[in-house]
Order: structure tokens, then C-alpha cells, then sequence
């Protein structure tokens, strides 16, 4: 499935001319800890027989390539890569819009059931008639359906920049994939630290929070010595 995304990808964006910053730089899943390290080498194998062409990297070398402190061993992905998901986004909607297919934005639907064969979406503006329906509301999903108990847990990222010399492009991973980075522009952008802010990163606001914001804060002077004194 992930060597098949990548083909598809690279295959309509470039089909439709949609530009996303669409590149397979690879990408590198790195060992915040012994024990992680000693589970990557396990994957290691496994990957290989399932014909991924990765290669496992050890810490003095993960660091030197990455300008990093503190990181144990890892995997390099050379098929990974990374993508503007918002370019992407818009440019199939254009895509879309020019075969034909109607969007609606700003268009709230207050109920749907089922009438006879099709589905019936009631919109304050009026009411759609379909064969077909998705619910892709993400974590406004318990809005139209009550009984799907989701919880919505915010992410929050820590853009630093501009930088000077960029680093490497590729994403990297650590501890579990709760901790991640990669440059996008002139920026280092860090995402993860979730788990400190516990019950505050649940809900429906969108903002940042001084926990998870200084906790990203924290992993970089840790262990992104280059990073230090560059505007966040």
C-alpha cells in the first residue's frame, strides 16, 4: 500500500500539473531509546523480505547526517517522501471541479438518512439526493452522529526559522512516530509532544497550548544544536 501511494501520487500530480512540493527524498525512523533502537533492528529483516529497500543506520552516523544530539540507531526509507497536503488538496478539487464534480463550501448539513435507495443530505440551502454517501467530517463526525463517541485531540507543530543552511529534507521519526520533523520552505517544522498536555489537547479549539509549545521547545535545544537562538 505505501509503494502504491507513492506511485499514484507521483502519477496525478503530475498527470494535472498539481504543485504540492511532492518529492521522495525518503525518510528516517529513529530510536529515542535503547529499547526502540533494538525494536527497529527486529524490523529491519522483516522489511527487507517484504521488499522494502531500507537500511539501517547506526546513531554516530543518523546524528551526523542529521545534525542532531542524542539519537540511538534507525531506518532509512529511500521510497518515503513528503508532500504539501493542502496544495495537494486544492489542486484536486480543481481537478475535480473542471471534470464536472460541484463543491459546495460553507454548507453545513444539519441531518441525512437513508429514502429508499439513496441517501437524502439536508443542508440549510437544500437537500442532495445520492446513491453514494461519505462521511469524511473527521472529528466533527459525532455532530451528524451522535453514537460514533470520537474524542478530537488537537496536534500542534513548532515552526523555527527562517533557517540558514537547511538541513536534510527528509521527515524524520522518533519515539514511536510521537515525535516527528521535517523542513518545508525556509522552516524546521517539529509536531508531537502530545502527551503532555493530557486533557488539554482535547476538544474543539483550535490554538496552541505552553505545555506542548515548550515541551517542542525543550526537543530541539536538546537535541537540534543548530536550532538554537533561531526565531520559533
Amino acid at each position: 500500500m505505501h509503494l502504491k501511494n507513492h506511485s499514484l501520487l507521483a502519477d496525478i500530480t503530475a498527470q494535472h500539473d498539481i504543485d504540492c512540493d511532492y518529492a521522495r527524498d525518503g525518510s528516517f525512523v529513529i530510536a529515542s531509546d535503547e529499547e526502540e533502537e533494538d525494536a527497529l533492528r527486529r524490523s529491519y529483516p522483516l522489511l527487507l523480505e517484504d521488499g522494502f529497500r531500507c537500511e539501517f543506520v547506526e546513531a554516530s552516523q543518523i546524528n551526523k547526517t542529521l545534525r542532531t544530539l542524542g539519537f540511538g540507531g534507525g531506518l532509512f526509507n529511500p521510497s518515503d517522501g513528503h508532500i504539501n497536503p493542502v496544495s495537494l488538496i486544492r489542486g484536486m478539487a480543481d481537478v475535480a471541479q473542471r471534470g464536472g464534480v460541484k463543491i459546495f463550501e460553507y454548507t453545513p448539513v444539519g441531518q441525512f438518512r437513508k429514502a429508499g435507495a439513496s441517501w437524502l443530505v439536508k443542508t440549510e440551502h437544500g437537500s442532495v439526493a445520492t446513491d453514494l454517501l461519505f462521511i469524511t467530517s473527521n472529528a466533527w463526525t459525532p455532530s451528524l452522529l451522535p453514537e460514533m463517541e470520537l474524542e478530537p485531540v488537537r496536534g500542534q507543530c513548532l515552526a523555527i526559522g527562517p533557517l540558514g543552511e537547511l538541513p536534510i529534507a527528509a521527515p524524520c521519526y522518533t519515539n514511536y512516530g510521537s515525535e516527528y520533523w521535517r523542513v518545508a520552505g525556509q522552516h524546521a517544522i517539529f509536531g508531537g509532544m502530545r502527551r503532555v498536555g493530557k486533557n488539554e489537547e482535547s476538544g474543539y479549539e483550535d490554538g496552541v497550548t505552553e505545555a506542548v509549545q515548550s515541551a517542542l521547545g525543550s526537543f530541539c535545544r536538546d537535541h537540534f544544536p543548530y536550532l538554537r537562538g533561531v526565531p520559533r
